[in-house]
């Protein structure tokens, strides 16, 4: 297993400093040590940018913190993405699946279905939403929750 899916959410933490940080960082730190990439979907430029954006504007992060967290995150070398358009039709599916009202989520689950697909190697989805970890975990054996991380 080489590559692993990480959800807005566990970046975010890893980014800024809230509940969870410290598990999103050793998870992140865990996967370098062994020499696992990060695949995300294209779109979590936008969402991980979107939730820094929305933490300045509601006084939880100042810009200069937001400006640093962006800059980190856009220069993270383990990380690689997939363009919508490889993903977009089987995040639909997925969507409709379990009645999301959006892709966003559906979008790092097709992500990690596709890539595991390509390469014939799991490609694990980590989320520190236990709401959405609990929603899809019967059903993707690959969906893991940062608060069970090994490291």
């Amino acid at each position: 297993m080489t590559l692993v899916c990480l959800d807005a959410s566990v970046i975010v933490k890893v980014l800024t400093r809230e509940e969870g940080t410290e598990a999103a960082s050793a998870l992140v730190q865990g996967l370098a040590k062994a020499a696992r990439s990060v695949v995300l979907p294209d779109l979590a430029l936008i969402e991980v940018g979107g939730v820094l954006r929305q933490k300045v504007c509601r006084n939880l992060l100042d810009s200069e913190q937001a400006e640093k967290a962006w800059k980190l995150f856009r220069r993270l070398k383990l990380v690689r993405y997939l363009e919508a358009d490889k993903y977009a039709d089987r995040a639909w599916s997925i969507s409709k699946e379990f009645g999301f009202p959006v892709l966003y989520d559906a979008a790092y689950l097709a992500v990690s279905e596709l890539v595991s697909e390509e390469s014939g190697d799991a490609c694990e989805f980590w989320t520190a939403d236990k709401k959405l970890f609990d929603s899809i975990k019967q059903r993707k054996a690959y969906a893991r929750l940062l608060a069970q991380s090994p490291f």
